[in-house]
């Protein structure tokens, strides 16, 4: 009688000890949920009008006991941008591991049908200002089972995942000026936000200067590269200096941003904010005939005349050249020159500067010569007045 009740005893005392083991090595394990995703949603906005959307959850099971015990399910509620979007079960059991870490892979299935679809946009909205970025939340427990008996273990969950891209967004694109003078050099400043809440931003910005062609396919002036690493919330001010030209078609010159192969922003096509080229134009403002250093209208053969020119440069500098000509007026024929000089042009914004070419008539005006007149060639095409005077006319001596 004694043996046996020593018997039940021990039998009493291990299930005892084998029960504290199981609780032990349940109530001593640590759960965390090392990811979860949209599982293979490559839009979650069409996700979320569909009304239907997938779950992949990856929980970390640590073990600190001496024995492997049963987990019969995980459950709880599921949130998207703070929006309680419904509940969720496992449906396959798992083991805590008597000691070491697991992890356990657990797909979800949600129906959003009872979901209002005023939540439904918000979310859409939420995720759209956060540049695609969705913050998931769980909030649930996990039952291990203590023979036959489950106890709960809270789990909770808060997780940012990336869906679009990790690009930042561009919150400013602007030139220092709305004009510049051709070959000067204009600013522009690109600032960058990172509006992840759970992300870095990592990776190079490209700034493109495109030329705006008239009539034609637009070009790349210049690219600039930035390296940019934007911590959540952080935002940067990048900037550059771009030297500006002008050909015949450009119209000016505008600013595109570029995230490896996608592009972040562009410039509208209106001036401003596009940055407008200004380019210099060569004016006339006085041309005259001297002799002995008078003014004159009329000379007599053999003086020495000198053709006077004055040249404005307008709205910019002006580098370029130009070629005087005084010719015979001719009655009924062609017209002859006399005497030809090139000159290089070389003026400041609104500068003027005088040219003269100096020459001797050796025939008077008569039937078959009208006279003498000045004409221009180049950056400058202009031809003096069909009248005399301007023109000049020569008598005998």
């Amino acid at each position: 009688m004694k043996k046996a009740a020593l018997i039940l005893v021990l039998i009493v005392t291990a299930f005892l000890v084998y029960l504290g083991l199981i609780y032990i090595s349940a109530a001593s394990a640590r759960f965390s949920i090392s990811r979860i995703s949209l599982a293979g949603i490559p839009n979650p906005i069409e996700a979320l009008f569909s009304r239907q959307l997938d779950l992949d959850l990856y929980l970390d099971v640590e073990g600190h006991g001496l024995l492997s015990v049963p987990v019969r399910s995980l459950s709880g509620q599921v949130y998207l941008e703070d929006k309680y979007i419904g509940n969720v079960r496992s449906t396959e059991p798992f083991t805590i591991p008597a000691s070491g870490t697991r992890t356990v892979h657990l797909t979800f299935h949600l129906d959003l049908s009872g979901i209002s679809l005023d939540d439904i946009q918000d979310i859409v909205n939420s995720i759209f200002s956060h540049n695609g970025e969705v913050k998931i939340g769980f909030d649930g427990q996990v039952e291990p089972v203590i023979l036959f008996f489950p106890i709960t273990i809270p789990v909770s969950y808060q997780f940012y995942t990336l869906t679009f891209s990790n690009a930042p967004k561009i919150s400013g694109l602007y030139w220092s000026t709305t004009s510049v003078i051709v070959g000067e050099s204009a600013d522009f400043y690109v600032i960058v936000e990172n509006v992840f809440r759970g992300s870095s931003v990592d990776g190079v910005l490209n700034v493109i200067v495109r030329e705006d062609v008239a009539g034609g396919f637009d070009v790349d002036a210049n690219i600039y590269h930035f390296r940019v690493h934007l911590s959540p919330g952080e935002t940067k001010t990048l900037s550059g200096s771009f030297k500006t030209y002008k050909r015949s078609s450009t119209r000016g010159f505008f600013l595109k941003v570029q995230w490896g192969s996608s592009i972040l922003a562009e410039q509208e096509n209106k001036y401003p904010p596009r940055l407008s080229v200004i380019s210099g134009t060569l004016s006339l403002v006085e041309a005259y005939w001297t002799v002995g250093g008078l003014r004159v209208t009329s000379c007599k053969v053999g003086d020495e005349v000198v053709a006077h020119i004055i040249l404005k440069a307008n709205n910019a500098p002006i580098e370029g050249t130009i070629k005087v000509k005084i010719r015979k007026d001719i009655v009924l024929w062609l017209d002859e020159d006399v005497k030809v000089a090139s000159f290089i042009i070389s003026l400041r914004k609104d500068e003027e500067r005088e040219y003269t070419l100096a020459f001797t008539p050796i025939e008077p005006s008569g039937i078959s010569l009208r006279g003498y007149f000045i004409e221009v060639e180049g950056d400058l095409s202009w031809t003096m007045p069909n009248t005399y005077p301007p023109r000049l006319t020569v008598d005998k001596s």
